[in-house]
């Protein structure tokens, strides 16, 4: 059998062994090396410790450390954004649970790039016995909060821990309602979220014109709340709608017919107390929180595509966040 050598790249002719790694073509003499290293000094071995200082607050911003050094943030910016590309390359997710049941707890955030909003949609996966969530993968998509990219979010969970999924804590969105009610998941709507939106209409404070009609409502909303006997509740609900009918507001006349409706979601945590469902999304909440506190830390992001990044780096650092049960402060 005839065997075939390469030939060189300039002639197509001969190649000479012209040393160790240098080769030599046979019909122009010219020379290469075989197997050529990269030209200027090596780069420094990179750290995944000043990424982890720098979220954890624990070193200076590139311009307070441009002020006290005297150089340019940029070189500091370079060495923070080498160390988060390796901390992310180096670094796993957090494993999810996968035994029935799981909770999940969800909410999203809306962000603006270059006149485009895009929305992060956020998971967060408890046992009931449990008082730490897992952080799963946030997910990032062009445009407004939608039911489509909720439905996307959940289907890019695995099959094992979605099939475990027994209820979702959310703020009242169609997207994980829908998506829930499909399922045949329980639902446990987010009483702050409530409370807060009564209050911005009819506030219980001393100096608010509406303060005795605030009082009232509020009253009402959180004995109906926290009540442990249904036919309370259901009189208390009874009350609540003669409210709405009453008030001359009518951004508050839709937020209690809308607790009218839909009160016993707002219950579930009553009717199931074996899962120990949170009444709030406050876990959501706090990631959240120390998303907008890590964006105004840095400045803003150019674009989606560094904003979902540093996301990523945040989300595997944490790993888990807290999240209690019922007794969860509103």
């Amino acid at each position: 059998m005839k065997k075939l050598h390469a030939k060189s790249f300039c002639c197509r002719s001969h190649i000479r062994h012209f040393g160790g790694r240098r080769r030599q073509c046979s019909s122009c003499g010219k020379t290469w090396t075989s197997r050529p290293k990269q030209r200027g000094r090596k780069r420094k071995r990179g750290s995944k410790l000043l990424l982890q200082r720098y979220l954890a607050h624990t070193t200076l911003s590139p311009n307070a450390r441009s002020k006290l050094s005297g150089r340019a943030p940029d070189s500091f910016e370079i060495k923070l954004r080498r160390s988060r590309d390796l901390f992310l390359r180096t670094t796993a997710w957090s494993v999810l649970p996968t035994t029935f049941p799981i909770i999940a707890i969800v909410d999203a955030l809306l962000k603006r790039f270059a006149g485009r909003f895009w929305t992060l949609y956020c998971i967060f996966l408890r046992r009931p016995n449990e008082s730490r969530a897992v952080i799963v993968k946030p997910y990032l998509l062009p445009g407004r909060e939608t039911q489509l990219g909720w439905r996307e979010a959940f289907e890019r969970l695995p099959v094992v821990t979605r099939r475990k999924i027994r209820a979702v804590v959310c703020d009242g969105h169609r997207g994980p309602v829908n998506y829930a009610k499909q399922h045949r998941w329980l639902i446990q709507r987010c009483h702050f979220h409530l409370l807060a939106a009564i209050q911005g209409r009819r506030s219980r404070g001393r100096k608010s014109r509406h303060s005795i009609e605030g009082q009232r409502i509020y009253s009402l909303v959180k004995r109906c709340l926290e009540t442990t006997n249904e036919a309370d509740a259901q009189t208390l609900v009874y009350q609540i709608e003669n409210e709405s009918l009453d008030t001359k507001s009518p951004q508050l006349r839709i937020i209690l017919r809308g607790f009218v409706n839909f009160y016993e979601d707002y219950r579930q945590y009553h009717y199931h107390p074996e899962l120990h469902l949170p009444t709030t999304s406050n876990a959501a909440e706090s990631f959240i929180g120390s998303i907008e506190e890590l964006c105004h830390r840095t400045r803003g992001f150019v674009s989606p595509v560094a904003f979902q990044a540093w996301i990523f780096a945040l989300a595997k650092l944490k790993q888990t966040i807290t999240c209690n049960g019922r007794n969860q402060q509103n």
